[in-house]
């Protein structure tokens, strides 16, 4: 693991806000926002990024390994707006995203990878054509890495009807 990423797990902000989606999901039914899902979506963002080399035309001039710490930042701070979804009713992909930029300028990312991670998550909410491509795969990667199979309460969720049915990455 990398140091920024260690930086991002280790981030006051971060572990903060972690815990307060734990008190507010805690009831959940559905999937929760925790780590495991934040990792998740980062694990199989970097897949789909990876995936035919995609990766060089969506971060020019950057290798694998520079990659993956985007993609992971990307995963890692995609939710974490959720706080203020529920407390405001706010939407947590564009809280999510001026949260990201602070955390990722505390810990030192080049200005231009902050703006391409966070335009990712700012467009992670909802697929379209117009978002960035990184904004496209980071939306797929949030959405595969449910389970749906087997839920109890999904016929009440909001997931798109293509992830309940089990689209998968291979």
């Amino acid at each position: 693991m990398s140091e920024k990423i260690k930086a991002i797990l280790n981030h006051e902000e971060f572990i903060k806000r972690n815990e307060l989606m734990d008190m507010y999901e805690m009831d959940r039914e559905f999937c929760l926002h925790n780590l495991q899902h934040f990792l998740d979506t980062s694990r199989i963002t970097y897949i789909l990024v990876l995936e035919k080399d995609q990766y060089k035309n969506l971060f020019p001039g950057k290798d694998a390994g520079e990659v993956k710490d985007l993609v992971y930042a990307a995963g890692l701070l995609h939710d974490l707006g959720r706080v203020e979804q529920y407390t405001e009713g706010t939407d947590h992909a564009l809280i999510s995203s001026r949260i990201a930029r602070d955390i990722m300028e505390d810990i030192g990312f080049a200005l231009e990878d902050i703006k391409i991670v966070c335009q990712a998550i700012g467009e992670h909410r909802k697929y379209n054509e117009s978002n960035s491509a990184f904004g496209r795969k980071l939306y797929e990667g949030d959405k595969l890495s449910r389970q749906c199979k087997g839920c109890k309460v999904i016929d009440e969720c909001k997931i798109e009807l293509e992830y309940k049915q089990g689209k998968q990455i291979y």
